[in-house]
């Protein structure tokens, strides 16, 4: 849920911050909250601030640069499509076929969905169908989340499954179309030190902290930060492989942008993109949408 998208999956801050919580809190309490909230006000966003208080009052959303109010409204305005102003009535936005917030090309109702997918994730991990009013299984099943990006609407999935020793996980991934102010970059190696690049529009691939490449070429295997864990011992990674680069072949082929601006069709059975290189095996870094080694997000 933030603007950096240099990868079509990723968790980063905000999804880890969300997370966390969520298996730290009662999860029964949190979902009888959510559930009421969508009974009195279907069409609301109340629940964003209400559902898990305490989630805006972590030091990382405070020193965000728009502060844990403004990453709120980024949620509301861009991911939900709403309009209004801090502290004011929040309203549904334009009607189809204007679009829903920042996603190019989509118009849906992107609040009941993810609230709807935080319910059915909360109930999965408490053994609850939704029409049950009871607590639930004792030690409810751990939750983790990931947002990919690219497809052309928006969708949340809950994918449910066994661990080790009687446990069972509950994964709830958000599928959504590409978003302005973030396009995946060409190749996932790092290139910068940081995301965001004076004069760059778009987040890029980082070097920063958790960020690791393995196995190809051979020399990056020995290259992982000092004092942790090999890439095959962390607690926590999510790790991509693919080619090292994908260059375009037909910019903006065969699409209403592409046509408007004038560009020559390209035949409908040709390729988009070719990939060059590699495989690599990368662990980005956890501002470009990665975890941390210990699965913690530090302010």
């Amino acid at each position: 849920m933030t603007d950096a998208m240099p990868y079509h999956l990723e968790k980063g801050p905000t999804l880890g911050l969300i997370e966390t919580y969520l298996n730290r809190a009662d999860k029964r309490g949190v979902l009888k909250a959510l559930r009421a909230l969508e009974a009195d006000d279907p069409d609301g966003v109340g629940w964003l601030e209400t559902v898990l208080p305490e989630l805006w009052d972590d030091e990382a959303f405070k020193k965000a640069p728009t502060g844990a109010r403004g990453m709120r409204e980024h949620i509301i305005k861009h991911w939900f499509g709403y309009d209004g102003t801090s502290g004011g009535p929040w309203t549904p936005g334009r009607p189809a076929p204007a679009r829903t917030g920042n996603w190019i090309g989509y118009h849906g109702d992107v609040n009941r969905i993810v609230r709807r997918t935080f319910r059915w994730g909360l109930e999965v991990a408490l053994g609850l169908m939704p029409d049950e009013d009871r607590p639930g299984r004792a030690d409810p099943a751990a939750i983790e989340l990931f947002w990919v990006c690219g497809v052309h609407w928006f969708e949340g999935w809950v994918v449910q499954r066994p661990t080790p020793h009687g446990g069972r996980l509950v994964t709830i991934i958000f599928v959504t179309p590409a978003h302005e102010g973030a396009t995946v970059a060409s190749s996932p190696l790092a290139t910068s030190p940081t995301t965001r690049v004076a004069g760059l529009p778009n987040a890029v691939p980082s070097t920063e902290d958790h960020y690791e490449q393995v196995a190809f070429p051979p020399a990056a295997a020995a290259a992982g930060p000092p004092a942790r864990p090999r890439a095959v011992d962390r607690p926590y990674a999510t790790w991509v492989v693919t080619h090292e680069r994908h260059n375009r072949l037909f910019p903006l082929k065969n699409n209403a942008l592409g046509a408007a601006v004038g560009l020559p069709l390209a035949p409908p059975t040709l390729a988009d993109y070719e990939g060059v290189g590699g495989p690599v095996v990368v662990s980005p870094s956890m501002p470009a949408g990665g975890v941390t080694y210990d699965g913690w997000i530090r302010p």
